[in-house]
């Protein structure tokens, strides 16, 4: 359903936005504080658009008959009604630890924590303990951590509690489905929801279990904190019941979280799309982070920290521009520093092996020694002593400064039909050999019901064997399988220049080793980097089946 008043254009991004942004929206006072209302033309429908300061318990409740009507099964609307209650897999014993020494020192975390504590009370997320109620079972230290900038988070440190709790396994969406959920030319939007987490209230038996102590006096979680183990299930569980929702009715999306994406083929259809999100949001009592989300139709939308991009002839894929930032600013400060600690070069690498959707196989290809160094100094000397980078660092650092603006960018889908080639090849124990073909169009069942495909030859058959010396025969068998496929290629390397091969291996290991990247064998690990160079030197593109 649609929140527009008669006669509005449905694509008209000025007056959407114009309609639902807080700062641009007539606001009035109710229960719930602050807020401002939208009318839908058809039903004259109130719909609640939140403004600052809102109240958080009831707000799932009080609208459960939304949350029927969406589909929602049995377990979600136990929790909408009656809160969540972890699953213990054995009894949790009377636990109490003081808070860390980041709530006091320096001056402004004490500070920070007393007007956390005094905005949470206010909003209900946090209650005073009874003296009636007895003692609770676990009380958990608070700690102050530092975020962007000057910025602070509290945190209930769980994890002694977090080590009696069971929930089940489950699969997030991520960045990598952008591809197979969106399509060329698609108008895309995106939205972030406010304190995810403090929408879910905890069940009354729960409480005892989320007690903190500030200022003398007891105090615990009525709604359900960051840092509970299950607290990402239980939040992803309770979002796919508006993802299924959206998806069953046409709309592309994926959700992370507390954030989205969504797109539709054509502007009318994304904006009907788009408020229907952005209704079925507001209906089921979720807050919207106006600021932070994107509902002007664009052909680019920002999503968990990446760009995702429609048009073109292949989209693309792309960081964003503050974790681009911390990349070059990363590996800038390794390059000019005498001395760094391991702490540092793990921040650096953990920056680019974060990026892998964009980054692989560079992604670990190139941080294989800044791993080894971390691990090796760590060992020795800890996280925090500083010394010289080993050469082999600094090359893969250098790399990264070199590359990184032309790798940064990674198409979304494949454009044009460059030729296509099929190879296979195979070692010995002292040779290697394989056959170079082209790929054909026609896709084939074969007897084990997997797929095939027909491959024709060039009236020349094109075939390649050679032997292997001495030291790579004493490698393993993996080895001389990578080594096969490397010689193919570069036997072939001027016919296959700017062209596509899709590689059959018949060796599981290699067909691990050439999909990730990563391998624990050094000899391995420098053979690979090999083949990359002397792919993109050719700009030969390959894939391994």
């Amino acid at each position: 359903m649609c929140i527009m008043e008669s006669g509005a254009d449905i694509c008209d991004n000025n007056y959407f936005i114009g309609k639902y942004l807080p700062e641009r929206v007539e606001r009035s006072t109710g229960a719930g504080g602050p807020s401002a209302t939208g009318v839908d033309s058809k039903s004259s429908r109130q719909v609640n658009i939140q403004q600052d300061n809102y109240y958080m318990p009831d707000r799932l409740r009080s609208r459960v008959r939304v949350w029927e009507e969406l589909g929602a099964n049995s377990m979600v609307l136990g929790w909408v009604n009656n809160g969540f209650m972890a699953w213990f897999h054995t009894e949790c014993p009377y636990m109490s630890k003081v808070n860390q020494p980041s709530c006091f020192e320096p001056k402004r975390h004490l500070d920070f924590i007393n007007d956390s504590i005094d905005k949470l009370l206010e909003r209900g997320v946090v209650g005073r303990w009874q003296k009636n109620w007895g003692t609770p079972r676990v009380i958990s230290p608070l700690k102050v951590v530092p975020k962007k900038g000057d910025k602070l988070r509290l945190i209930l440190d769980l994890f002694r509690l977090n080590q009696y709790l069971i929930f089940p396994r489950f699969k997030y969406d991520n960045i990598n489905k952008v591809g197979d959920t969106f399509r060329i030319g698609d108008y895309l939007f995106a939205w972030d929801l406010k304190d995810g987490y403090w929408h879910q209230e905890l069940h009354p038996d729960m409480w005892q279990f989320m007690c903190f102590e500030w200022g003398g006096e007891l105090l615990y979680f009525k709604c359900m904190p960051f840092g509970l183990a299950p607290a990402c299930w239980v939040f992803t569980k309770l979002i796919r019941v508006m993802v299924d929702h959206w998806r069953a009715r046409g709309l592309a999306c994926l959700s992370y979280i507390d954030d989205g994406i969504g797109g539709a083929r054509g502007r009318v259809l994304a904006g009907r799309m788009r408020d229907m999100v952005i209704t079925t949001l507001l209906d089921a009592g979720w807050f919207i982070n106006w600021e932070k989300s994107k509902f002007e139709l664009a052909f680019e939308a920002e999503f968990i920290g990446y760009r995702v991009g429609t048009e073109g002839p292949q989209g693309y894929l792309e960081p964003s521009e503050s974790r681009v930032v911390k990349l070059v600013q990363g590996v800038d400060l390794l390059l000019r520093a005498r001395t760094v600690s391991a702490r540092k070069v793990a921040q650096v690498a953990g920056y680019i092996v974060s990026l892998r959707p964009v980054f692989d196989p560079m992604a670990l290809l190139f941080t294989k020694y800044m791993y080894m160094w971390i691990s090796k100094t760590t060992e020795v000397r800890g996280w925090d002593y500083r010394l010289e980078l080993g050469e082999e660092v600094r090359v893969e650092v250098r790399v990264w400064k070199t590359w990184w603006s032309r790798w940064v960018r990674k198409p979304l889908w494949s454009g044009g039909a460059p030729p296509v080639w099929v190879q296979a090849q195979d070692a010995s124990d002292d040779g290697v050999g394989g056959w170079l073909g082209h790929l054909g169009g026609l896709e084939v069942q074969n007897d084990k019901k997997g797929r095939g495909h027909i491959v024709g030859f060039p009236r020349e058959f094109l075939e390649a064997v050679g032997k292997l010396d001495k030291w790579d025969r004493e490698q393993s068998s993996t080895y001389r399988e990578l080594f096969a496929l490397f010689f193919m290629i570069d036997s072939f390397k001027e016919l296959v220049r700017r062209s596509s091969i899709l590689i059959q291996a018949d060796n599981r290991a290699l067909y691990f080793i050439c999909s990730s990247g990563r391998t624990s064998v050094l000899v391995i690990h420098t053979l690979l980097v090999k083949l990359f160079w002397l792919c993109l030197d050719y700009s030969i593109a390959w894939d391994i089946v």
